[in-house]
């Protein structure tokens, strides 16, 4: 019974994780209540599922306010442009199916192409919000280039999103269903699982990962590097990555 209750448990370690979920969930829809915060929202969100995998032990409540605090002028920057985007798409599709006639029903799919090329972007722009310290225009680029970068994680991904709305809206049962599940811990469950995947795409454009070995190494550090350098190639040399934030206090102007 004893080692029921050990920190190393695998039971243990899943009912914490999950009771944190629950926690970081009810933060997360308590202070997306005014829509116009949902992205600092989901800022502080990612920020803490993402160093609930990079296993820093946060304390759930006081991180989610501190990331909250940090990157709420940055987050509200990039949120209210997607939102009127996502808004005019909607707005297209409406007319589309509503409007015009089945004879222009063709004129839907470079908008659902524009969906999908939006969406792919911004599963990437919150996450790196939370994790880099960057300039509004430079988190927007490298969104951009990690997303076409990474094509099978940004499809991957965006798939998720698209399947669990596609899920939501298929029947009333279903939404009710669905419904309770992201109430209670839905939303932090999703970041988290989507964390997973974002980690290991941000692992690889970060110079920390350049082993000790490596580092004491000073006849293979350089060749190192250039094998680094060569696998990301295509994001290194049109995006300027700056180390990941140290503290989420630290901050720098847009």
């Amino acid at each position: 019974m004893r080692n029921f209750f050990s920190p190393d448990n695998p039971a243990t370690r899943f009912l914490s994780t999950f009771f944190d979920l629950m926690v970081l969930n009810f933060l997360f829809m308590l202070s997306c209540i005014p829509i116009f915060t949902m992205g600092a929202s989901l800022t502080a969100l990612y920020s803490v599922t993402l160093k609930m995998l990079r296993h820093e032990e946060p304390s759930i409540a006081k991180d989610y306010i501190k990331a909250f605090k940090s990157n709420f002028k940055q987050s509200t920057l990039v949120c209210i442009p997607i939102m009127f985007i996502f808004a005019f798409l909607v707005s297209d599709l409406y007319i589309v199916y509503n409007v015009i006639g089945e004879k222009y029903l063709s004129l839907q799919y470079p908008v659902w192409i524009m969906f999908y090329l939006v969406i792919s972007v911004l599963i990437y722009v919150f996450p790196m919000i939370a994790t880099y310290d960057n300039s509004t225009r430079q988190i927007i680029k490298n969104c951009i280039l990690i997303s076409f970068g990474n094509l099978p994680t940004s499809i991957f991904l965006t798939v998720i999103h698209f399947g669990l709305y596609r899920l939501l809206v298929s029947s009333w049962t279903i939404f009710v269903i669905a419904g309770s599940f992201f109430l209670f811990f839905g939303f932090a469950a999703v970041a988290y699982f989507c964390s997973i995947f974002l980690l290991r795409v941000f692992q690889k454009y970060t110079t920390e990962n350049l082993s000790a070995d490596a580092i004491d190494n000073t006849d293979d550090s350089q060749s190192t590097y250039e094998h680094m350098t060569a696998n990301k190639q295509s994001i290194s040399e049109k995006a300027n990555y700056i180390p990941a934030k140290e503290d989420d206090t630290i901050k720098q102007d847009n």
